[in-house]
């Protein structure tokens, strides 16, 4: 209990200090022509669609710009990062990071225009390397 009510004042200082970054439930976003709304809004979304766990932990934030998303963040239950990709013109676009329970780095690659590109390095739970990928 204790967790959820400091998420929600963390959440509510987010939104008093980054006053223009609006914050909404991920349940309002509505889809027209490959641009993102808030449900009933005739205006783009820009700011950020949360999703979270029963638990009140976030599993995924969104983060639009006059509707096109910019970012993903995906979280594991216990609150742990696990993915962060950035998007260019709807498409996942620059460094991608997927990450392990523990917070150990899994993957690290870059996409360009939606495409992996360039060399991709992945990792066991313990940080040791697990191999590389050529994307060209």
């Amino acid at each position: 209990m204790k967790k959820i009510v400091l998420i929600l004042v963390i959440f509510l200082f987010m939104s008093i200090s980054y006053s223009e970054e609006r914050i909404e439930d991920i349940s309002k976003l509505e889809k027209k022509d490959e641009i993102i709304y808030v449900i009933n809004e005739n205006e783009p979304y820009s700011g950020l669609f949360i999703k979270t766990y029963k638990n009140g932990n976030i599993q995924r934030e969104e983060k639009y710009i006059n509707g096109i998303i910019c970012e993903v963040k995906s979280y594991y239950k216990n609150g742990q990062l696990s993915l962060i990709d950035t998007y260019q013109n709807g498409k996942v676009h620059g460094e991608c990071r997927m990450y392990y329970k523990n917070g150990q780095l899994a993957l690290i690659g870059e996409y360009k225009n939606g495409q992996a590109e360039g060399i991709h390095k992945s990792y066991y739970e313990n940080g040791n390397s697990r191999g590389d990928i050529n994307y060209k």
